[in-house]
């Protein structure tokens, strides 16, 4: 194959990669398999910060049906360790006020 059909063929292979993670991680919360409720958005946005900076793939949203305990309704979803995330963010101050499986509701 000559050199400039395989660099073309590269070039379109590593975009169509490209166009498939953005559509993959645009989804957000459905590849979630946790979640974590936290009592304020700006805690929320602190967690998901340090979770992310400790390898895990979180992301913050705003829970559609909070219950009185849940201040404003937030929570980090996320996939990975759930204790450990949970642990993690107590330990740097992050109020939590409840965490559990995706597939058990919210």
């Amino acid at each position: 194959m000559p050199l400039c059909l395989w660099t073309e063929q590269v070039n379109i292979d590593i975009s169509v990669s490209y166009y498939i993670l953005s559509i993959i991680l645009k989804r957000g919360d459905n590849l979630s398999k946790y979640y974590i409720k936290i009592g304020s958005v700006t805690h929320a946005m602190k967690g998901r910060d340090i979770l992310n900076s400790e390898g895990y793939r979180a992301l913050v949203r705003r829970n559609s049906n909070p219950g009185k305990k849940d201040g404003c309704g937030y929570a980090i979803y996320l996939d990975g360790d759930l204790e450990n995330a949970v642990s993690v963010l107590r330990s740097r101050n992050v109020n939590v006020t409840g965490h559990g499986s995706v597939s058990e509701g919210r």
